[in-house]
């Protein structure tokens, strides 16, 4: 319906940066690849890691409490509006049944 009117839904994008030991960066990398994220970069620092990546605002709800919980409060995280991004056709419905409620 939408695609016919010719109308796109953009979704925020957030850029996120994660600071956490080692032992946690594979529980980390399988809750953000659940969370429909984006691995730019996993560095060293020091005796930590550094994960950037970008995920849609929506899925990040409650994410501080769930990173702590996953990592038993070792890890850290900032986060910033990277851009809006039209959703995939798949998303764009569920969106809408959201709404709808339907």
């Amino acid at each position: 319906m939408l695609k016919e009117a010719g109308t796109t839904i953009l979704e925020p994008i957030m850029f996120l940066e994660i600071v956490s030991t080692e032992e946690s960066i594979s529980t980390i990398l399988a809750d953000l690849g659940r969370r429909r994220a984006s691995i730019l970069n996993v560095t060293v620092r020091g005796i930590g890691k550094i994960i950037t990546c970008e995920a849609p605002l929506s899925e990040l709800l409650g994410y501080s409490t769930v990173l702590r919980t996953i990592t038993s409060g070792t890890a850290s995280f900032s986060m910033e509006f990277s851009e809006y991004r039209a959703m995939s056709a798949v998303n764009e419905m569920k969106a809408i049944e959201n709404v709808r409620g339907f």
